[in-house]
């Protein structure tokens, strides 16, 4: 199943008093800040806010906090309320990814890469196919086969033995084991994204649970481990009919005889290639 992976930023276009805000009097304590702060992310946190207008609200209530909760910058507001320039300036999304995620983490176990959330984000290292259980596999496969000159001049029947990504037969694709359903993910609550806030913007990218489904699966498929596909037991073996005058340039693509990726999606392509040996010849006469 291929996946698009994005993330969304929200920011606050215009800066409103902190006070107000969190509807606490200028001689609010640091326990009272907290308290009126916390409150109300519980009340406008877009996870469990579905009103459209909860993220700005949430954006206000996260900028507050960020003022009130700092005694230098609250003492500065106190004395000069927002700089002209305070609103003008934006962070870098690539820093507030670093400062939600760490720089040095790990994209996946045992990668042995720094972290890069655009990259993971934007495909910088994805693969073409993805399936059900989040194996990585490309859809198509890519043969070369070899060929005489002879063969490749007047077209032939060349038997191959091809392995691919096939269907789980006992789950029919899904990953789930027969008679069982998925459950609403924990990580995300089912929308398939987390959202995060720092310094005035909310960031929301895919769950790193479910991979961005809003869901997952309690019960996998003990065939296919959850994946919806399995490699098929043995080769398989098919004969190739290669028309006449292929060259070393030529591609020869059959169409779904590649890799399934699961349930509702349609099986890659078998991208032939040759290598043609040279043969003697004299112009058209072999």
């Amino acid at each position: 199943m291929l996946r698009h992976r994005s993330c969304n930023f929200y920011s606050s276009a215009k800066k409103k008093d902190p006070y107000d805000v969190l509807g606490i009097p200028k001689s609010a304590s640091a326990a009272a800040i907290k308290k009126a702060y916390l409150g109300l992310v519980k009340q406008f946190h877009p996870d469990t806010n579905k009103d459209p207008a909860a993220k700005e609200k949430f954006v206000e209530v996260q900028t507050a906090y960020d003022i009130l909760s700092d005694d230098q910058k609250r003492a500065s507001f106190d004395a000069n309320g927002y700089q002209e320039n305070e609103d003008s300036q934006h962070p870098d999304p690539a820093d507030i990814f670093k400062s939600f995620f760490g720089a040095g983490r790990s994209s996946r176990p045992g990668s042995g890469s720094a972290f890069d959330p655009f990259a993971d984000l934007f495909g910088t290292h994805a693969f073409r196919g993805t399936s059900r259980g989040g194996k990585r596999i490309s859809e198509d496969i890519q043969m070369r086969i070899t060929l005489t000159f002879l063969e490749a001049a007047l077209g032939c029947v060349k038997p191959i033995t091809l392995s691919r990504w096939e269907q789980c037969g006992t789950c029919s694709g899904s990953g789930i084991t027969p008679g069982t359903t998925m459950a609403t993910c924990k990580g995300c609550g089912g929308r398939g994204a987390k959202v995060f806030s720092r310094g005035g913007m909310v960031i929301e990218v895919p769950c790193d649970t479910c991979d961005g489904t809003g869901s997952h699966n309690p019960n996998p498929c003990k065939k296919c481990s959850g994946d919806g596909i399995h490699r098929s037991a043995s080769p398989t073996p098919i004969e190739v009919r290669i028309p006449a005058g292929v060259d070393s340039s030529t591609q020869l693509v059959m169409e779904g005889m590649g890799n399934s990726m699961g349930t509702g999606s349609r099986a890659g392509n078998l991208l032939l290639q040759f290598k043609v040996g040279l043969g003697r010849h004299n112009g058209l006469c072999i």
